[in-house]
């Protein structure tokens, strides 16, 4: 059974206090609709802004664990055949990266964007177009996922965490879907997975 208890700081309206919100993740699917509910007296942006580090530091864990064998043989990014990911930043053309160096480039973008407090205050209220800046780093952060499932899945099942990484992009699928933080296009490379009960 996998089982993560982690905990966050969060802001209580009209106040500068901060408390802790403790989640557990236990490994059982039935769970999951429950998981993804944001609690009655949590900010709904909080939870997201504290989901979206949780996906930086579950996707980050996964990368570094496939990053030698993706060093030598992912020359892009990529979630199976005809699923290819292209980095673009703000209007730059598009352009074709190992799948190394975006994901390098992803977890220095949100690391920069994490840090920003216009974008996650710690007082002040949010942005009014927070989710749009949170949704396109949800769906980077999901393709890393994705990646190590399609690209990755023999050292992912040799080592013995199939199960952890078929959790976790369930998980962060169904909380995307909730809050409207992907398009259904960017679930399709692993339909099959969520379609398993």
């Amino acid at each position: 059974m996998f089982n993560k208890t982690t905990s966050t700081i969060v802001r209580e309206p009209g106040h500068e206090t901060v408390k802790n919100i403790e989640i557990d993740y236990t490994f059982s699917e039935s769970q999951i609709d429950q998981q993804i509910q944001c609690p009655k007296d949590t900010d709904i942006n909080d939870f997201i802004s504290f989901n979206l580090c949780e996906l930086v530091e579950d996707s980050q864990s996964f990368f570094l664990f496939v990053k030698g064998q993706c060093k030598t043989e992912c020359d892009t990014m990529c979630a199976g055949q005809g699923n290819k990911y292209l980095w673009q930043v703000g209007q730059d053309k598009p352009q074709e990266l190992k799948a190394v160096d975006y994901c390098n480039c992803l977890y220095d973008q949100i690391t920069e964007n994490l840090q920003n407090p216009k974008l996650f205050p710690i007082t002040e209220p949010y942005p009014k177009d927070f989710l749009k800046y949170v949704k396109q780093m949800f769906r980077r952060l999901f393709r890393v996922f994705m990646h190590c499932y399609c690209s990755h899945f023999d050292l992912i099942y040799k080592s013995d965490m199939e199960q952890k990484l078929q959790y976790q992009i369930k998980y962060f699928a169904e909380f995307m879907k909730k809050y409207q933080l992907c398009e259904i296009e960017d679930l399709e490379p692993i339909k099959h997975l969520l379609d398993q009960k």
